[in-house]
């Protein structure tokens, strides 16, 4: 069995990474950083076994760790997904990814027409589109002014479901 600590927490140039009971220690603590989730949710098949990675939302401690031993395996997943069930970890808007965005535009005319917004098969809304002429030609916003717009939608609902969940009484 093999392990291979290729980065664990902030040390010094030289100095020995982190162990792994340090790291499940820090998992215990802090939230992990939800922007991993777009890059493989931490653990990942590799050639060598299983990778371990990622970084925290409010405490830098980034680890890269590979192994084929259940008994690093077995902790540090488990750890991990308790991590990712925790309140402050949800909390954090999920990573955005472009490729669930489908832009529909509808045009009424030249001048005139509205863009549909569907984000991984939700509907999010539907947009009056500002459309100019630019070199000869009718043009609305461009698909970064849209991929914009999703990501306000998704953070407001994102934090509007919080915010239901929110005891006042607490």
């Amino acid at each position: 069995m093999t392990t291979t600590i290729h980065s664990n927490g902030s040390r010094h140039l030289g100095e020995q990474a982190a162990t792994i009971a340090e790291l499940l220690d820090v998992l215990g603590q802090h939230a992990l950083d939800r922007t991993f989730e777009a890059y493989g949710n931490f653990i990942e098949a590799s050639p060598a076994g299983t990778l371990f990675f990622g970084n925290f939302h409010s405490f830098s401690h980034v680890f890269r760790i590979t192994t084929d031993d259940p008994d690093v395996f077995e902790p540090l997943t488990a750890a991990i997904r308790e991590n990712m069930s925790r309140d402050d970890y949800q909390r954090q808007l999920p990573p955005y990814r472009p490729e669930l965005l489908t832009i529909e535009r509808k045009r009424f005319s030249e001048t005139q027409g509205e863009v549909l917004l569907t984000y991984n098969g939700e509907r999010l809304d539907q947009y009056g589109d500002a459309i100019v002429l630019t070199d000869g030609v009718w043009n609305g916003h461009p698909d970064s002014y849209w991929h914009d717009a999703a990501r306000r939608v998704l953070a407001r609902r994102h934090e509007a479901s919080w915010g239901a969940c929110i005891d006042p009484a607490a």
